[in-house]
């Protein structure tokens, strides 16, 4: 009884620790499941935030180049191209459209105050004037080629930062040595004449291998579709071509893989907390949908096994059915627990009474095996007054009863029977054939025949109504106890 208690003891409290544990187990599934899908939906939103983007950035710089494309022709001098090479030494990097424009319109303010002088001078103009004034117009025409070009590279820097791309540049092509001869270039402010930055006359090797994209456009004539990847892996390009003065031009505008990384990432991060938020909430509806339809109703039908457990008391099972668990497989589980209980209890109850008639029928057998001993001879010495011979026998019975047997006895005053037996089979029907073998072979002794007369006679008697078919082996001996002789036989 003490085993049964501690190990009751031994199992309520292993169930405590574990009450939590499935609700805990289900979380961690649904959470790694949480992870993975957010991880693939991250990975899935970079890729199509990114070729979205890329899309997007795509038109937009192509609109900026169209634009810059449409505008270029309209703002440049004829033949501004050759101009700027034949007046290359007048181009200066370190000079800006508004400082050049301050200085074109000085020459012109000094032109125009110059001819006003001559005009309003009542003497007539020499011709050294004459010669000062065109010294003066030419110096202005020879300031004002080089300010289209700070002109256009101002447009460009202007269109750069309205439209914030990385870079805007306008290239000639030259397919026959694949060179670009730079012509303008807008870009931020902190990169203007720096190292990266390219002026008029800069000249680049653009192999058709490295940019397709770039020669295609320049042979077709028209804008390319997709963002082609620099090969420097840091920038993304449109090429937009156009006509000057009968010569292709093609404008660059370009965007740093950084920029787009970033807008991207931004993007993704948004996708990541949005996701995040609604895997939390579901993941909390799903925890407390299943603690409620799952976890509580498995907890209160193991506190119920566990009370049935420690009392084996049939009335848990009425418990468990009156509780309102779910029509779901838990219910099906406690309907079939309680039925298990109503089994179970029946089954102790057969046990109990098989036990009870085990030990009922152990004390009558027991009671039986002291019968047929007593009545087997045990008188020592076995007969008073002859002590010419002697005799000793004992039995020991495979079962409680048996159907093995002897007896002696004086059948006379000079003759004295002795009997040794074996009935077929063994337990209560060999003794009860035991005992009837014995009382009819005392009898037909008595009647003074021989011992194969007494064994033809009980055979007859025996096999009457003798339905079981039961039959025994026996040795049957008469001694003389006057001439000590012994006359026997034996059948079976």
């Amino acid at each position: 009884m003490k085993n049964d208690e501690r190990r009751v003891e031994r199992s309520s409290g292993r169930n405590d620790g574990h009450a939590g544990r499935l609700i805990r187990k289900l979380a961690l599934v649904f959470l790694a499941f949480a992870v993975v899908a957010v991880v693939l939906n991250c990975a899935l939103a970079y890729v199509s935030t990114r070729d979205t983007f890329l899309q997007s950035e795509a038109y937009r710089l192509g609109q900026v180049g169209g634009y810059a494309a449409n505008a270029t022709p309209q703002a440049l001098p004829s033949d501004a191209l050759q101009a700027w090479k034949d007046n290359a030494d007048e181009l200066d990097p370190a000079t800006t459209y508004d400082q050049s424009l301050a200085e074109t319109q000085g020459l012109i303010s000094a032109y125009n105050a110059e001819v006003d002088r001559l005009k309003g001078s009542e003497e007539e103009a020499t011709e050294e004037d004459q010669d000062r004034l065109d010294g003066m117009l030419a110096e202005y025409e020879r300031k004002s080629i080089p300010l289209s070009l700070y002109s256009l590279d101002a447009m460009l820097d202007r269109l750069r930062a309205s439209f914030s791309v990385s870079r805007l540049a306008v290239v000639v092509p030259d397919e026959q040595n694949e060179t670009v001869l730079y012509v303008a270039e807008g870009i931020s402010g902190d990169q203007k004449r720096g190292v990266d930055a390219h002026f008029f006359g800069d000249e680049e090797q653009r192999l058709k291998a490295d940019y397709p994209a770039l020669w295609e456009a320049v042979e077709t004539g028209e804008p390319s579709t997709d963002p082609a990847f620099a090969p420097d892996g840091e920038t993304y390009a449109m090429y937009v071509p156009f006509a000057v003065d009968g010569q292709t031009w093609v404008y660059e505008v370009s965007m740093g893989t950084d920029e787009l990384e970033a807008a991207v990432r931004s993007q993704v991060a948004s996708t990541v907390v949005v996701s995040f938020a609604v895997f939390a909430v579901c993941l909390t509806a799903m925890l407390l949908l299943l603690r409620r339809t799952l976890v509580k109703p498995l907890v209160a039908l193991s506190s119920q096994v566990r009370d049935y457990a420690a009392s084996k008391s049939a009335a848990v099972a009425d418990v468990i059915r009156s509780q309102c668990y779910p029509k779901d497989e838990v219910g099906d589980l406690a309907a079939n627990t309680a039925d298990m209980i109503d089994e179970l209890q029946a089954h102790m109850d057969d046990i109990a009474r098989m036990g009870a008639e085990r030990e009922r029928a152990r004390s009558e057998l027991a009671v039986a095996s002291r019968i047929q001993l007593s009545a087997l001879p045990t008188v020592r010495p076995p007969f008073s007054g002859c002590d010419d011979f002697g005799l000793s026998a004992s039995m020991h019975p495979a079962k409680e009863v048996g159907g093995d047997f002897y007896d002696f006895f004086l059948i006379d005053q000079d003759h004295c029977g002795v009997v040794i037996a074996d009935v077929s089979g063994k337990g209560v029907p060999a003794a009860l054939f035991m005992m009837r073998v014995k009382a009819l072979l005392n009898q037909l002794l008595r009647e003074d025949l021989s011992p194969d007369q007494v064994l033809a006679r009980a055979n007859d008697g025996l096999c009457e109504d003798n339905e079981a078919g039961m039959f025994v082996t026996v040795w049957l001996g008469v001694l003389d106890l006057r001439s000590g002789k012994l006359v026997y036989a034996n059948g079976g």
